[in-house]
């Protein structure tokens, strides 16, 4: 079972959830993204250099399917990533930094009236990508057939 290790829950600063409003912050829709693409299955994806840091994982609930975590740590430039075959593409950015909002493929993210998370969707992707700055993109490869990824 994967699960996702914070601090706090609604009790501070940086928690999860606002604790006087109780709608989620942006670290909580990047943690939602984690749980719902990332498998327990860590892949080798390459050697970290710059600001464009890689993670990889098998996709959840997808055999052979593989996810990628590309997080764009520059704060003023976009980075560029070549991608191999089509993808869903998740990418998180906020209007600056200690924005109490965030937006999913430019799209603002909020919970409805009736307390349920809005359909997280992504949008194809292929070829040379533009990440913006400061961004975190998930990219679900479900047809990867990664032999790994049961």
């Amino acid at each position: 079972m994967s699960v996702v290790f914070h601090n706090t829950l609604a009790a501070s600063d940086y928690a999860l959830i606002d604790e006087a409003t109780m709608m989620p912050r942006p670290s909580y829709w990047a943690a939602v993204l984690w749980a719902r693409l990332m498998g327990n299955v860590v892949l080798d994806a390459g050697r970290n250099e710059g600001k464009l840091h890689l993670y990889s994982q098998c996709l959840r609930g997808t055999p052979g399917g593989v996810a990628l975590v590309a997080i764009n740590l520059d704060t003023a430039n976009p980075a560029s990533l070549s991608l191999a075959g089509k993808a869903a593409r998740y990418t998180l950015t906020a209007d600056n930094l200690d924005a109490g909002s965030v937006k999913l493929n430019g799209r603002a993210l909020a919970v409805g009236q009736d307390g349920v998370l809005p359909n997280l969707k992504g949008v194809a992707a292929r070829g040379m990508q533009s990440l913006p700055a400061a961004s975190i993109s998930y990219l679900a490869y479900p047809d990867a057939r990664n032999p790994a990824c049961p």
